[in-house]
């Protein structure tokens, strides 16, 4: 009698295990697998647009380069909107704490940590987007000719003096050269300055990146369990 009872608890257990690592697979197929894929899709494209930008940077010949890039930034930023919300929506889609970094992850890299709840919960994807909404601002700075607003942007440092500004602006102009034969030294600077910004926005897209991937990687090991 209690052998009997124990086989069909064991059968209960080893039916319960099964049937939890089925769904586990099914949320792996059915929702983490094709947002990734998704997701992918929109940081490719956001590297495209970033070649582009830097290309403008380097090569145009238009006086007004500033004015014309950051209305390019704004075109696309709007143009894209429905890609970031699909990407958001499809991430939210699904109400499981296993999840949560994973989500966390995707929303951050679109919209940046200030603008969600620590859940990813709360997010505005057809607003600007965290890189190009970054480099809009520094454009701004630059056209401005605020230094240490372009040197530092976030504010982290304490007020540089003129000289360490213009130690910095120099770090910069020799790390980005552009030919100062087609534009004059001072557009020559602020190309420099873009250039720098564009490149730090980049790395910074790219290391968010790598923390989505993880994440991702980390979700696949537990539901392939």
């Amino acid at each position: 009698m209690i052998i009997d009872l124990v086989d069909k608890l064991v059968d209960r257990v080893i039916q319960l295990l099964t049937y939890r690592k089925q769904m586990r697979a099914a949320l792996l197929e059915t929702y983490v697998t094709p947002v990734f894929a998704e997701f992918e899709q929109v940081h490719s494209a956001y590297l495209e647009s970033f070649s582009r930008y830097r290309d403008l940077i380097r090569l145009t010949q238009e006086p007004n380069w500033i004015q014309s890039l950051r209305a390019t930034l704004e075109k696309d930023n709007l143009f894209s909107a429905n890609c970031r919300s699909k990407v958001v929506r499809l991430a939210e889609a699904e109400d499981n704490d296993t999840l949560g970094p994973f989500v966390k992850g995707i929303c951050e890299y679109l919209m940046g940590a200030r603008l969600v709840d620590p859940l990813g919960k709360k997010i505005h994807p057809l607003h600007a987007q965290r890189w190009r909404q970054s480099l809009f601002r520094t454009l701004g700075e630059i056209a401005e000719e605020n230094w240490q607003l372009v040197i530092d942007p976030d504010g982290a440092r304490p007020p540089l003096s003129l000289e360490e500004i213009g130690d910095e602006l120099e770090q910069l102009r020799g790390r980005y050269p552009i030919d100062a034969r087609t534009v004059t030294n001072q557009d020559a600077l602020k190309r420099a300055c873009a250039l720098g910004a564009l490149d730090a926005i980049v790395m910074e897209m790219q290391s968010q990146y790598d923390q989505v991937c993880q994440a991702y990687v980390e979700l696949r090991g537990s539901l392939s369990k």
